[in-house]
């Protein structure tokens, strides 16, 4: 019950900590994978009207059910290990970070299943495989592994979160992004969503970003403050905080990184954002070339549904739309004609 009261119980003066809210913000764009561009990827083979919005809603419960089941595990463990050893602070029993895992779920399985030895050999045979296949990808050691985990994961979810932002809500405009939301499920989202997205998001993760104070990876490393957010709209918000209060990374937490290990660090967002900055420059150069600079904030002729089923009522949309402006035009001259409401069509 130690691990469980200190897990459950809140301590409601953390809800003035900025840390607090910062770290459960990171959580949740890591957990979610938000701000990567994997989601987009993936919901391309959706289908055009599939009611993604519930398939969020899944996910987020389903993410929530996990992590309070892990939650739970471990802290009872901790807990009982505390006891044990008389530790009244659970948070004294161990180091937290990935290694946690590795000392609560064996205790608990020595602790409570039958057979033991079986349980502790299956585990360990998946944490083996789980590292032969983290091997393909991450062959490097520790001290490379929590460089790129600082850059990669804070300036390169921080950026990508920002362009997304950027081309979405405004650019895009977030009223016409409400307007293809409705297109495709039905329904716009509502107003206080709305203003969520395009000016309470910001304000709230300037707060957030105002926080100096140093992370600690699981063996004591710092890094900078600049982390996830679960919303793209605050993105540059806590993006700037993050590089004004940005601190110097240390390994084992006394080790000081050299400046070229910075540099090949920084370099990793940077190769992957590269392409979104460079494309998006040409596109506009070749069009202020071409006298078309009044086109760069429209989409192009070609952009629409997948579907051709879909891309036709779209364009039909349109087209009904639009007649409906000039008939609103010719008729009123210019004025708003309140008998007629081209939303109806």
């Amino acid at each position: 019950m130690q691990g469980l009261m200190f897990l459950f119980v809140p301590k409601w003066e953390k809800l003035l900590d900025v840390n607090v809210w910062r770290k459960a913000l990171e959580q949740v764009i890591y957990s979610l994978s938000v701000g990567g561009g994997g989601l987009i990827v993936f919901g391309s083979y959706n289908d055009f009207n599939a009611k993604v919005h519930v398939d969020v809603l899944i996910l987020s419960v389903l993410d929530l059910i996990a992590s309070l089941m892990s939650s739970v595990t471990i802290f009872s463990v901790l807990g009982a290990m505390a006891y044990e050893l008389g530790i009244a602070d659970v948070s004294k029993v161990v180091a937290s970070g990935p290694g946690l895992a590795f000392v609560a779920y064996p205790e608990a399985i020595a602790r409570t299943l039958p057979v033991p030895h079986l349980w502790s050999f299956l585990f360990f045979f998946m944490v083996f495989t789980l590292g032969l296949d983290t091997l393909v990808g991450a062959f490097l050691g520790h001290y490379v592994f929590y460089l790129i985990d600082v850059f990669k994961f804070g300036i390169g979810s921080l950026m990508g979160c920002f362009f997304t932002c950027v081309t979405v809500h405004w650019v895009f405009g977030v009223n016409n992004f409400s307007d293809m939301i409705d297109f495709m499920l039905g329904f716009r989202p509502s107003v206080l969503m709305r203003v969520v997205w395009a000016c309470i998001a910001p304000v709230t993760l300037l707060v957030g970003a105002n926080d100096g104070s140093e992370n600690r990876c699981s063996d004591g490393s710092a890094y900078s403050s600049a982390g996830g957010n679960v919303n793209v709209g605050a993105a540059v918000v806590v993006f700037v905080g993050s590089l004004l209060q940005w601190r110097w990374p240390l390994y084992a937490g006394t080790i000081h990184y050299p400046v070229w290990a910075l540099v090949l660090g920084a370099a990793v967002p940077l190769v992957t954002l590269a392409p979104i900055v460079i494309v998006a420059l040409k596109h506009v150069i070749k069009l202020v070339w071409n006298g078309r600079g009044r086109d760069i904030l429209k989409h192009h002729h070609q952009w629409g549904p997948g579907c051709p089923e879909a891309r036709q009522r779209l364009n039909e949309a349109v087209r009904l739309t639009r007649e409906a402006q000039r008939l609103n035009t010719r008729v009123t001259k210019g004025s708003v004609n309140i008998a007629f409401d081209s939303t109806d069509l």
